[in-house]
């Protein structure tokens, strides 16, 4: 992951991040189609999901106790909007 500032700072963003993520797991873990978080069809929860992981996923934080959330996005990964729309799918992304 790049540098994302001091150790301290790092750890308070694990700690926010995963503070999000298990409100949102709560959440969608209450949905009954385990593709999407709300509902049947990608909402704007989805949407704020996706990135959300993408961020952990720099930040390090261990993504084991989210599961539904997991399974969100690997089904938005199967969708072409959200392909479209991935951080690295962009033409000015970071190349890693």
């Amino acid at each position: 992951a790049k540098d994302q500032g001091s150790d301290a700072g790092r750890s308070l963003g694990r700690e926010a991040i995963a503070k999000g993520l298990a409100a949102a797991e709560k959440l969608a873990a209450a949905n009954r189609d385990e593709r999407f978080c709300v509902g049947s069809h990608s909402s704007v929860a989805d949407l704020c999901v996706v990135p959300q992981l993408y961020n952990a996923r720099r930040f390090e934080v261990d993504l084991q106790p989210y599961p539904r959330l997991r399974a969100v996005e690997a089904h938005a990964a199967t969708l072409p909007y959200f392909q479209a729309a991935h951080p690295d799918a962009q033409p000015d992304a970071a190349k890693a």
